[in-house]
């Protein structure tokens, strides 16, 4: 099973890892994962490798370590074959409905956005970012799909709210 790292595996820097061996990010595919849902995640993941390692005859996927940042799991393979091999099965393990749907891929294809903060007053009708990703993908539909990206809300009581949007360049 996976070990969890704050820094990645080992005490390497992430960065460093990185160039070494792509981790394999888990997010949602509309947006960011709130941190009990990075624990649901991480948790499938944890008996998803026990399970292939347990498996006859056993499924071998070596793991540096794992991290939870920004609203996703990193999971550092130890080589390619290991990282090819868990992205075949991440998509079969059984995640739970609650978690959305899920994106499964290797850090170098991580889709980029710019975090753009839009404020949000409590007379306005939108009542989430998600809301404003709708509306802004019906008035732009020539954006890619995952053009346009919800990744929060930070609320002020009966003030409104200021929306995190991720616009991909």
């Amino acid at each position: 099973p996976a070990k969890e790292a704050s820094e990645g595996p080992k005490g390497a820097s992430y960065a460093s890892k990185a160039k070494k061996q792509p981790a394999i990010v888990i997010t949602g595919k509309a947006r960011d994962l709130s941190a009990d849902q990075l624990q649901k995640v991480w948790q499938v993941v944890d008996k998803g490798l026990l399970e292939s390692a347990l498996a006859d005859p056993p499924i071998d996927i070596d793991v540096e370590g794992t991290a939870r940042q920004e609203g996703c799991l990193l999971i550092w393979p130890s080589d390619a074959q290991s990282g090819t091999r868990l992205l075949e099965l991440l998509p079969a393990w059984r995640w739970e409905a609650e978690l959305g749907e899920l994106t499964f891929y290797k850090e170098s294809e991580r889709p980029r956005t710019r975090r753009h903060r839009v404020w949000v007053p409590c007379t306005s009708a939108a009542r989430s970012p998600e809301e404003l990703v709708k509306l802004l993908k019906s008035r732009h539909p020539d954006l890619p799909a995952d053009g346009i990206v919800a990744h929060g809300k930070v609320e002020k009581e009966g003030l409104g709210f200021t929306a995190i949007i991720g616009l991909s360049t």
